[in-house]
C-alpha cells in the first residue's frame, strides 16, 4: 500500500473471533506510518453526525471498507 492509494487512516472490516472459535466482522479505524504501512488500530465504531446528511457522509465513508482487503484476523477478543 503506498501513501498516494490511502490517507493516514481508514475504515477497514476486521475478521475477528473468539476462543471457542465464534468469528463475527466488525468496522474499526486502522492507523498507518509514513510509508503507509499499518502502524495501529482502533476500538470498534458507530457512525456519528452532527446532522442527518453527516451521518449518511460518515456510513459512505465506512461503506468503502468493503472494497479494502478484510483487516487482519483478531482472535481472543482482541478488540
Amino acid at each position: 500500500m503506498s501513501r498516494t492509494d490511502e490517507s493516514h487512516w481508514n475504515w477497514r472490516i476486521a475478521r475477528c473471533s473468539d476462543d471457542d472459535g465464534n468469528e463475527w466482522y466488525r468496522v474499526i479505524e486502522v492507523y498507518y506510518d509514513t510509508d503507509g504501512e499499518v502502524a495501529g488500530w482502533g476500538p470498534p465504531v458507530a457512525p456519528i453526525g452532527n446532522t442527518v446528511e453527516d451521518l449518511r457522509g460518515e456510513l459512505d465513508l465506512m461503506m468503502q471498507a468493503f472494497d479494502r482487503p478484510i483487516f487482519i484476523r483478531l482472535t481472543g477478543g482482541v478488540i
